[in-house]
C-alpha cells in the first residue's frame, strides 16, 4: 500500500520523501507487514469493518486484507462515513465484540448512548 497506494496523503508522503530514502523504509517495514501474519489468526475470530469513501484505506486494498485473513471472519462495509467510521460502525462493533466474549447483548438505552457519541476527528497537521 505505501508504495502503490493513489490514496492522497500517502502518495503526497511519498512525493516528499526521496526515492533511495523511501526504499529503505519500506524494505525495513516489509517484515513488520501484517499480510505476512493475517492469515494466521485462527482460531480467533476477525471483525473487518471498512467505509467504502474511505481516504486512507481504498475499498480494493481492504477487501484484499480480508480476503488474506484466516476463518473464522466476518466484514463489513459503512456509507456515508470516512475511515473514522459511523455511529453505526460503532454499535456493530460493539455488538460483534459482546457476542465473542459470551456478554449479553447491550441494552437498547446502552445502545442509543453509544449512537449518540460523536465519531473522532482527526488532528490538524
Amino acid at each position: 500500500m505505501a508504495r502503490t497506494s493513489p490514496i492522497p496523503v500517502l502518495a503526497e508522503a511519498r512525493s516528499k520523501i526521496p526515492l533511495d530514502v523511501f526504499a529503505i523504509y519500506v524494505d525495513a517495514m516489509a517484515t513488520l507487514d501484517a499480510r505476512h501474519y493475517i492469515g494466521h489468526t485462527a482460531p480467533s475470530h476477525l471483525f473487518f469493518q471498512f467505509a467504502r469513501n474511505d481516504t486512507s484505506v481504498a475499498a480494493e486494498d481492504g477487501q484484499r486484507y480480508f480476503e488474506l485473513a484466516s476463518e473464522p471472519k466476518q466484514i463489513t462495509w459503512y456509507d456515508n462515513c470516512n475511515h473514522e467510521l459511523s455511529a453505526l460502525a460503532r454499535l456493530d462493533r460493539v455488538i460483534w465484540l459482546c457476542a465473542q466474549f459470551g456478554l449479553p447483548r447491550p441494552s437498547q438505552a446502552i445502545l442509543k448512548l453509544l449512537e449518540q457519541v460523536p465519531s473522532p476527528v482527526p488532528l490538524e497537521s
